[in-house]
């Protein structure tokens, strides 16, 4: 990195907006230039109708504006994300196209694995190898958690519970009401049971660091110098209740007070369900995570590819590497093969191959519809050496390799535009039939030829020890092929090296 460069985070947030410049010593310590929070609530009524109202935009706007200032004096490089509130809101691309306008700021709404990823990549830094950590974080829209074994994570998970959320649900008294406590407490519950799964990994965690700024708060508030035991939060979530509004705000300030009791209730439910005993605070943050995430990036070689990039997305997230290494092997092979059909380019097969590699890294999440949640990770987490529009178009792609067909009409074809949803249409057959070609993960594919005679597509794989479930699961792909080529779709195994060599000699197309 250029040592005149800064680097600023800005990191909008459901309760606040804040924004961190730092550079880097010569001796490679990040020396802080600024760095200031600002309570304008951009999630304020998010969570009951849905949208970013023009109030909150506006003291976004303002917020923003004031950072720029600062940003430009600077001549920092910026990266702006935002997190729950926006993730929720149905008219966040009007949102962040405004803010694009006005500010000049290209506002990235990330995934809540990927929030859990960068406020873990500050929070573990230097950690002992050995140990095993947890990291809470409840914002005001989401709570992350991420188990690691010293600073490689090895859970990850994002909640659709914050601090925020529960104020706008049940905290609407001066004071919480015994009956509302423990509807709050039911619903906190179950929403973690959910996530987690029932039950829940059990932590075995050496040290438990608590990360935003409700969880030290809390901890202020029970006495502890830097930590606070389970029995202390479940005393601290009846003493808050019991307090009145205006008692609670002589101890943490007027916006906080209001959503405390929400925030203990989060955190004592999930230190209960992943079986922790302490939760020590932590000052690392999501704004620190991603200045050292622009720091990693910009010391890469400047020659790193959009593959080598996607593959270290998907270990990010602990994708099957095999499969998607596979998977991409095949349908590329499979976009070479039927060139005379298709008839597009390198960069096509590029964005394909990445789509290969990735299309299963939902799992993370959820096996169930995992396609879905393959492509909101793809979508919303940065990769390098790809423009927001092809990362867009990546995102569909995974999004339609199982499942629903891209057929006029669908949601998931909303933003794209024609020209795209023809070239979709086009590569969704080759990636599913890919897909299946490594069905049982392993690996038994090692080439592919295609002919086609009259209306009918043939594919012909090698398989020198037989792929009977894989070329069952091939033919199942044959709808895609018809509705978008017009094409039946024939497989056929040859086991036979010579057998497979005088097919390749064959003219085809």
């Amino acid at each position: 990195m250029p040592a005149q460069r800064p680097l600023a985070a800005i990191d909008i947030g459901t309760n606040a907006v804040r924004c961190k410049i730092v550079r880097r010593s010569p001796l490679g310590t990040l020396v802080e230039l600024f760095d200031q929070r600002d309570a304008v609530r951009p999630g304020e009524g998010v969570f009951d109708h849905g949208v970013i109202a023009e109030d909150a935009i506006a003291r976004l706007e303002a917020a923003l504006l004031a950072y720029r200032d600062v940003i430009e004096r600077e001549n920092a490089e910026v990266r702006a994300v935002a997190t729950a509130a926006f993730r929720h809101a149905r008219n966040q691309d009007d949102v962040v196209a405004r803010l694009r306008q006005s500010t000049g700021f290209d506002v990235n709404v990330i995934s809540g694995l990927e929030e859990a990823r960068l406020i873990s990549l500050a929070a573990l830094a230097g950690r002992s190898p050995d140990e095993n950590n947890a990291i809470i974080d409840i914002g005001g829209g989401s709570t992350e958690i991420v188990l690691a074994k010293g600073n490689s994570p090895t859970h990850v998970f994002s909640i659709g519970l914050g601090a925020l959320r529960l104020f706008e649900h049940f905290e609407r008294h001066e004071k919480i009401r015994s009956q509302e406590l423990h509807l709050m407490r039911a619903y906190v519950d179950r929403a973690i049971r959910t996530d987690l799964g029932d039950p829940a990994p059990r932590a075995a965690a050496t040290r438990v660091l608590g990360t935003s700024g409700s969880v030290r708060a809390l901890i202020r508030f029970g006495k502890g110098e830097r930590r606070a035991s389970l029995a202390q939060v479940r005393s601290m979530i009846a003493q808050l209740a019991r307090m009145s509004l205006s008692q609670r705000k002589k101890h943490f300030g007027e916006r906080r007070a209001e959503v405390i009791v929400g925030a203990a209730v989060i955190l004592g439910a999930v230190m209960e369900a992943l079986h922790l005993d302490e939760v020590e605070a932590c000052d690392g943050s999501l704004r620190d995570g991603l200045l050292l995430d622009m720091l990693g990036q910009l010391t890469r070689p400047a020659d790193v590819s959009l593959k080598s990039a996607a593959l270290e997305l998907g270990r990010r997230f602990h994708f099957d590497e095999n499969h998607g290494a596979q998977t991409a092997h095949l349908v590329s092979m499979l976009f070479d093969a039927t060139v005379f059909l298709h008839k597009l380019g390198d960069r096509e097969r590029t964005l394909l191959e990445v789509a290969a590699l990735l299309h299963d890294i939902g799992y993370v999440i959820s096996r169930q519809k995992h396609h879905r949640h393959s492509a909101y990770v793809v979508e919303n987490t940065p990769l390098p050496g790809i423009t927001r529009r092809e990362q867009r178009f990546v995102a569909r792609l995974c999004r339609y390799h199982r499942r629903r067909l891209p057929l006029d009409g669908h949601e998931g074809l909303q933003r794209l535009q024609p020209d795209e949803i023809a070239v979709l249409r086009k590569l969704v057959p080759l990636l599913r039939l890919a897909d299946a070609l490594d069905r049982g993960r392993n690996e038994l594919v090692d080439d592919i030829i295609a002919d086609r005679k009259g209306d009918t597509l043939f594919v012909f794989i090698h398989a020198p020890h037989g792929a009977p479930l894989e070329a069952w699961n091939a033919e199942r792909q044959a709808p895609a092929f018809r509705a978008f080529y017009g094409l039946q779709l024939e497989v056929e195994v040859v086991r036979d090296d010579e057998a497979f060599k005088a097919l390749r000699r064959r003219p085809t197309g």
